[in-house]
């Protein structure tokens, strides 16, 4: 369970510096696959849930970014005295 942490933990700093979204959701399934072939041999139950948080947590994060980029812009603005 570790080395899944780990290996989550590493391809989201890889997703942070990836410009493309392309890539980010290739990474992100690539995070369900990984996870999928590592514990479902063992895990039956487990392996598709933990898959589904992780892969879950990386698409909502990618597909979240612009919209509260966005708002954050707007905010920046309005505190800045721009409406």
């Amino acid at each position: 369970m570790e080395l899944i942490f780990y290996f989550f933990v590493a391809l989201n700093v890889v997703m942070i510096f990836s410009g493309n979204r392309k890539i980010r959701y290739g990474l992100a399934g690539a995070v369900v696959a990984a996870i999928l072939l590592y514990l479902l041999p063992q895990h039956l139950i487990r392996g598709p849930r933990i898959a589904l948080l992780c892969g879950g947590l990386c698409f909502l994060a990618i597909a979240l970014t612009d919209p509260l980029e966005n708002l954050l812009r707007k905010l920046r603005g309005f505190a800045n005295g721009h409406p």
